[in-house]
């Protein structure tokens, strides 16, 4: 049988593109495995979630300050959520993470991924209450009106 010949436009096994695409390839297959932690239980832990057994909003926010001050992510991710299923204002816990992200990062990276949450969270806040209508789709909920904190200017030296 003779050869097939070659697909216009394809890669050949030895061209540029055909390295690339290997490397494509090799590097989403590392990056889905991400070290073993597909494996590994995702955050909050339910051993984290047992342990907390404050309802008040405040004394929970206070908390989770301490928990991501001594730098335990596991029960900060707890109490944010525990916080969050007893149906507490989401603006505050946002106003409490947004100031370690703009503290502890110094890039634009975390404001610029604290937007995109806080924007993600309302519009999944909305579509979970089944609103379908184009202006409620256009505002935030309620509990997200409040103005944002200041974000820092930063300036290159």
């Amino acid at each position: 049988m003779p050869p097939t010949p070659p697909t216009p436009g394809a890669a050949s096994p030895g061209s540029a593109t055909s390295a690339t695409l290997r490397s494509l390839v090799a590097g989403a297959y590392h990056t889905g495995r991400a070290g073993g932690r597909a494996e590994q239980a995702t955050l909050p832990l339910a051993e984290e979630l047992e342990k907390i057994e404050e309802k008040d909003a405040a004394k929970l926010l206070s908390a989770c300050e301490a928990a991501v001050r001594e730098r335990n992510q596991a029960r900060a991710s707890a109490l944010v959520h525990r916080y969050g299923t007893l149906g507490h204002d989401p603006r505050a816990a946002f106003d409490l993470l947004v100031r370690f992200a703009i503290s502890e990062d110094g890039a634009l990276h975390a404001e610029k991924y604290y937007r995109t949450v806080s924007e993600e969270f309302a519009r999944t806040r909305r579509r979970s209450a089944g609103v379908s209508s184009l202006r409620s789709r256009a505002s935030p909920p309620a509990s997200m009106d409040r103005q944002r904190p200041a974000m820092p200017r930063h300036v290159n030296c």
